[in-house]
């Protein structure tokens, strides 16, 4: 069988998700598994009524690949089927778009209304094992069978399904389990009026106290700036060990990155609603913002004075700290160079010195046009925000994700 690659009907499958036919499926049977595989299927339903039709059948004992099915050797690649439909190519329908969307924003299990997993074993030399062709990119095997297979299969329930088989104190759990976990995620994203201040302010602890972990000092280029509170608040970048862009020019040799609290996602979510909570983040934003400008201000004196500095992480800290705080801020903004303004115009201005030759002047054009980028960038980074454009990027923020709730909703309940 000669086919073009861009033709082979393996290749099709695994780059423009076309699935097998029956036909090629029984061409290719030279692909069998060497012996008796257990193998796992994951399927994502959309509704109710099209994860009812399925279950029904499976309860009955009547499924079977009927067609060439996708199954894999690995049941976490089948689970992550089952709690979300994936597209890898240029196929994602608006559905899947909408059902994306209402995921992330609810931080939802499932996509859908539901997901299974059938697992089963696929006999020695049955299946197409996508592996054993040229063109294996997963851990994939297609089966179909014409007789009925033996299976189990396992349900995986929305969060919010799952609330209504078993319902738990939304606080209670969200205190007694790590701020990681996924229906503590679930609880916080879409029980927000539920949520007491109580419950704001000890998520908001574990929120600030994810820098103070000593452990964090060992590693190498980490600085702690305030060490009555032990909090780790950046490192410095070097050429060396960049895990950014490299850097080009000399006087970027090294530049101090900061650290963020992430708060900031939840906030713009509308979760802290009691004034102890906002209390506290403007506290702890003080805190910050005085502890990273006397880090500066101390350097840029008696310090390393080439050392620059990322404050695109900090300058969210200014937009809920107090007056001074502020001021403080802006008063530092101008060291995140080694670059002036009035230096890049001076030096420009050499460029009518006729005693320069051609080559000196376009070495001297190309520093400080790299100057005067460095100089754009490093103060367009830093500049935070006002309580007002806060407060209403906030309130945009909620309006689209109760837009993208409601898209979601609908799509489900079809």
């Amino acid at each position: 069988m000669d086919y073009e690659e861009n033709n082979h009907p393996i290749y099709q499958h695994v780059y423009r998700e076309s699935g097998l036919s029956e036909s090629d499926y029984e061409k290719f049977d030279y692909l069998g598994v060497d012996e008796d595989t257990v193998a796992y299927r994951g399927m994502c339903f959309r509704n109710k009524s099209a994860y009812e039709a399925f279950i029904n059948k499976l309860e009955k004992g009547e499924y079977r690949p009927s067609y060439p099915e996708s199954f894999s050797r690995s049941e976490n690649t089948a689970r992550s089927f089952a709690e979300q439909k994936k597209t890898y190519f240029v196929f994602a329908d608006e559905d899947i778009l909408i059902e994306d969307a209402y995921r992330k924003v609810t931080k939802e299990k499932v996509s859908g209304y539901a997901g299974i997993v059938i697992k089963t074993i696929i006999p020695k030399g049955s299946g197409v094992d996508i592996n054993k062709s040229e063109y294996g990119v997963e851990d994939e095997i297609l089966y179909m069978s014409k007789e009925p297979i033996k299976y189990s299969y396992e349900v995986i329930h929305s969060y919010e399904e799952l609330l209504k088989i078993n319902p738990v104190d939304y606080n209670q759990y969200i205190k007694e389990n790590p701020l990681s976990d996924g229906l503590s995620q679930y609880l916080m994203a879409n029980h927000i009026d539920d949520i007491t201040e109580d419950t704001e302010i000890h998520v908001l602890n574990k929120i600030l106290r994810s820098h103070k972990d000593s452990d964090i000092k060992k590693e190498r280029g980490f600085f702690v700036v305030d060490e009555e509170k032990n909090m780790v608040f950046g490192k410095i970048i070097k050429k060396s060990d960049s895990i950014l862009e490299p850097m080009e020019d000399d006087r970027n040799d090294k530049k101090v990155e900061f650290y963020r609290d992430d708060f900031f996602e939840l906030y713009d979510t509308g979760f802290f609603k009691s004034e102890a909570a906002k209390e506290k983040i403007k506290e702890h934003s003080n805190h910050i913002i005085n502890s990273v400008c006397e880090y500066i201000e101390y350097q840029k004196v008696f310090g390393d004075k080439e050392l620059t500095y990322d404050l695109s992480n900090i300058k969210g800290f200014a937009s809920f700290a107090g007056d001074f705080e502020k001021e403080r801020y802006k008063n530092v903004i101008p060291y995140t160079t080694k670059s002036n303004y009035s230096d890049i115009s001076e030096n420009l201005r050499k460029l009518n010195d006729n005693s320069l030759s051609e080559e000196e002047k376009n070495q001297l054009l190309k520093s400080e046009v790299k100057g005067l980028e460095e100089f754009i960038k490093g103060r367009f980074s830093a500049v935070s925000q006002s309580e007002e454009t806060v407060h209403k990027n906030m309130e945009e923020n909620k309006k689209n994700i109760a837009k993208r709730k409601k898209r979601g909703k609908d799509l489900k309940n079809k």
